[in-house]
């Protein structure tokens, strides 16, 4: 396409009048070529008389003169003018002067000329329209190829380039503006775009070593929008193309797009790989990758690399590692507090996140777990739940625990349990499930009275409940309702002096201020005057039982006894009373009453006294008595009438 300029007819011709064309400037071109030999000839007449008139000062102007040179700097070198020979120079200076304005007055004219004709000519491009008044056009190719403009240039209309295949504008070699028929413009640094096959094709302007191409395009990559490009290099090469990496994109309805050319809200932040997205003050972090993995943290961002989410440190630290909440994470709709598990971190490195919380979108919260199955779901291997230090809960297997200063834990494989504080003077309690065997309920205890923390412990069993509705005090293995086992002290009492209790030779006891032991008999409690009594079982043999005494032994708390027996019971159902029985009212005997001198009657020479036949024979007769009296009485009576 032909080139042309269109200026103000003052820059073709300094004494053209305002009002004229550059047509009625060639018209008058002879006149004004008079004219300036008219004022040629009047520029010399006026040397002649300035110097004619300097003349009487002749005399005055033979003092030396200094010449000022600026910032205060004279030159002495310089004579005044004196005589002919000084103003033939001067008046030649000034014809010399006038000529050369002639003669750039007369190419000015020249190239008018020129312009005109080849407007009578239609050499104009069509492109170019109609010239106006007070306008000309002038061919840059190949009269002038190379515009120069050494100081100022002013346009007062439209100023249009027009540069389908070329770079069209630049300001100091590195500020570009161009644009396509398509559409785009690119108002770039080093980078301009340019039309190639009918594409729009970006390219660097300039080569440099450590500057790339960067800039804003207007109507890219679509219509509509508007982006901030770059060049993926740090380094160009003149008129390379390359394909311009959005950086942002600024869409008709107020989207913003960071890393997307489609954005879909207000902001929209989106980068692939090890990308950094959103960092506040660089140790608050906003992330997310393409798995729909979101990361809220500090000091931590999540990524998408290999169509999975990693997590990066954000900066490096030796004393601060990452933490934050995920969402969609470890998995789809659910939620997660997270750590690196780390006190340190260095910039950029990969770590796997612990999880510390997780929430469901039932509602469910796991700690420790990332599928908890309740409302609250605990799970660690060592203390998982505690309040004001002191009370516990904590599961470990099967088997839970809720106490006093202990928990379950998990060591080499095995279920333990363990201090949870350090105290001098307190140990651990509480109630187990589970334990010591699966469907039971105990409530146990550390055999110490205090306590480190951390230290593992066996407990011992205080008491146990069964699924089968067994409770076992002092056994975990409950045979009855109530089953009390307890080899060393007492077992079962109530308000200190009434007991029961068994002993190792399977002699129960049941009375007061006594209890069976081990091989024997212990007091219950020490006092002056009330020793032990009650009922023994399998005592003195098995099968049998006795009513025993501690006798005249003085009872201490703890003591043993030799029992006397008061009364013994067969196991033929016979009682033996050692001593003598006294009875205030009657006795009803439905058996009979014996009396013997031996303990076994029937043995040789023994002997036996059976009160009821003795009762029965005396009763017979004195039946018979009473009878023989009546016949006597009766035969007396007949002899006396």
């Amino acid at each position: 396409m032909a080139e042309a300029l269109k200026s103000d007819a003052e820059s073709v011709s300094d004494t053209a009048p305002a009002g004229d064309d550059v047509g009625e400037s060639t018209q008058t071109s002879e006149v004004a070529s008079d004219a300036l030999d008219d004022a040629a000839a009047k520029t010399v007449a006026s040397v002649d008389a300035v110097l004619e008139a300097n003349s009487a000062d002749i005399p005055a102007a033979k003092q030396p003169q200094d010449k000022d040179l600026g910032d205060g700097e004279t030159d002495d070198s310089e004579e005044p003018c004196v005589g002919e020979k000084c103003k033939q120079v001067k008046g030649e200076d000034l014809i010399a002067a006038e000529a050369a304005r002639k003669k750039k007055q007369q190419q000015d004219l020249g190239e008018a000329k020129a312009a005109q004709k080849a407007v009578d000519d239609e050499a104009i491009p069509a492109d170019v329209g109609p010239i106006g008044k007070g306008e000309a056009y002038i061919p840059l190719s190949p009269t002038i190829p190379r515009l120069t403009v050494m100081d100022h240039l002013r346009s007062k209309g439209l100023f249009e380039i027009i540069s389908e295949d070329m770079r069209p504008f630049a300001v100091n070699s590195y500020a570009d503006m161009s644009s396509t028929p398509a559409g785009a413009a690119v108002f770039g640094g080093n980078m301009h775009v340019l039309t190639t096959n009918s594409k729009d094709e970006f390219r660097y302007s300039n080569t440099h070593g450590q500057i790339g191409g960067v800039g804003f395009a207007a109507n890219y990559p679509h219509y509509n929008k508007a982006s901030i490009v770059a060049s993926s290099k740090k380094a160009a090469t003149k008129d390379e193309a390359f394909e311009p990496v959005v950086v942002q994109t600024y869409t008709s309805d107020g989207n913003v797009g960071i890393g997307v050319d489609g954005p879909a809200s207000k902001l929209h932040v989106q980068g692939d790989g090890n990308s950094r997205l959103i960092n506040v003050n660089h140790w608050g972090d906003v992330s997310a990758c393409s798995s729909g993995v979101g990361a809220f943290a500090g000091n931590a961002y999540v990524t998408t690399e290999e169509n999975k989410a990693n997590f990066r440190y954000a900066n490096a630290h030796s004393a601060m590692g990452a933490i934050g909440f995920a969402t969609n994470y470890p998995d789809w709709n659910k939620a997660t507090i997270f750590s690196s598990g780390t006190t340190a971190a260095e910039a950029k490195k990969e770590f796997k996140p612990q999880e510390i919380a997780t929430f469901t979108h039932d509602g469910k919260m796991g700690l420790g777990t990332s599928a908890p199955k309740s409302a609250l779901d605990i799970k660690s291997a060592g203390r998982q739940l505690s309040v004001s230090d002191w009370l516990d809960v904590s599961s470990q297997g099967a088997a839970g625990f809720i106490g006093l200063n202990a928990h379950l834990k998990e060591e080499a494989g095995k279920r333990v349990f363990s201090f949870s504080n350090t105290a001098a003077d307190t140990g651990s309690i509480g109630i187990a499930t589970n334990y010591p065997l699966s469907n039971q309920l105990s409530i146990i205890s550390s055999t110490e009275t205090s306590s480190n923390a951390g230290t593992v412990f066996t407990p011992q069993t205080i008491a146990t409940f069964t699924q089968k509705g067994m409770f076992g005090v002092g056994t975990d293995s409950p045979m009855a309702r109530l089953d009390v086992r307890h080899s060393s002290a007492r077992q079962i009492s109530a308000n200190k002096f009434a007991d029961m209790s068994a002993n190792e030779q399977l002699q129960g006891f049941f009375g007061g201020n006594g209890y069976a032991v081990g091989q024997g008999f212990n007091f219950a409690n020490t006092n002056a005057v009330a020793g032990a009594i009650g009922l023994a079982t399998h005592y003195p043999k098995p099968g049998q039982a006795a009513i025993i005494s501690s006798g005249k032994a003085q009872p201490k708390a703890g003591g043993a006894f030799k029992p006397t027996v008061l009364a013994h019971f067969l196991e033929d159902g016979s009682m033996a009373i050692p001593k003598d029985l006294i009875v205030t009212g009657d006795i009803k005997v439905l058996g009979r009453v014996i009396n013997g001198d031996r303990a076994d009657h029937k043995a040789a020479g023994g002997e036996e006294y059976d009160f009821l036949s003795a009762h029965e024979a005396l009763v017979s007769e004195n039946t018979m008595m009473r009878e023989r009296l009546a016949r006597l009485e009766t035969m007396m009576l007949s002899l006396t009438k």
